[in-house]
Parts: C-alpha cells; structure tokens; sequence
C-alpha cells in the first residue's frame, strides 16, 4: 500500500469510530431529569402551569430517589459479598425490603405527577410508566420516562 492510501484508510478509519462513539453516547446516554420533563410536556400535552407542578415534583423526588438507589446498589453489593448463609439470608432480606421501598415510594410519585395532569392523560401516563417500574432493576434512578 501507498503512503497516501494508508493515510486515508486511517483518516476513514478514525472518522468512522468517532461516528460510532457519538452515536453510542447518544443511544446509551441518560436523558436526564430535564429532558425527562421536557418529554412529559410534550407527551401529555401539560399546560405550563402543569407543567411547573410536575418539574417540582420531579426535582423534589430526585434526590429521594437517588438515595434509594444507592442504598438499593449498597445492599446489592452486601449480598454478593456476604459469606455465610446467615449473611445472604439477611442482606438478601434488607435488599428486599430497600427495593420494595424503593417501588412504594416511586409509585406515589408517579402517580403524584399523574394526579397533575388531565384525568384522561394521568391514566394513559400510568399505564405507560407503571409497568417498566415493575421491571426496573435499580441501576440507575428511576425516571419519569
């Protein structure tokens, strides 16, 4: 190979790979609790004052949940790193018990934001939102999309 076809297989290359960094960024990322609630405006068609009511809510919620997940994350790690079969029985129970207060929690809150929207829209929200909570697997905070 030439000098000049190296170079542009390696220029080819390199734009190639960022391309596909980008776009893995973008497909992976977390749209994060702005975008969260700017999806929620548009999706339910809030009016601003709703829409004022559910961005407080969620800013309210966010750190509550935050907490939740790192302790849910913690007793994760307790449980992997128990020894004993007295060990794993308790952290295996305190995981239980965090995740299902995890789920009680995030529960009132989502239907604390649908309770601010139209009778209509807050039941279509739930409907949507309610069963990826059943599967949510406390990687990452539980949002509101």
């Amino acid at each position: 190979m030439k000098p000049s076809e190296i170079l542009r297989t390696l220029v080819i290359s390199l734009i190639a790979g960022a391309a596909g960094f980008w776009v893995a960024q973008k497909l992976t990322s977390d749209p994060g609790p702005t975008d969260e609630v700017t999806w929620l405006i548009k999706e339910f068609e809030l009016t601003t004052a709703q829409a004022e009511q559910v961005r407080s809510l969620h800013e309210a919620y966010r750190p509550i949940c935050d907490a939740h997940c790192a302790a849910v994350m913690e007793a994760q790690t307790a449980l992997a790193d128990a020894i004993n079969p007295a060990e794993k029985t308790a952290a295996a129970q305190a995981l239980d018990t965090l995740k299902i207060r995890c789920h009680v929690a995030t529960q009132a809150h989502l239907e604390a934001v649908a309770a601010v929207m139209s009778a209509e829209q807050g039941q279509r929200y739930l409907e949507t939102i309610t069963p990826l909570l059943s599967v949510h697997e406390h990687e990452a905070p539980f949002g509101l999309r």
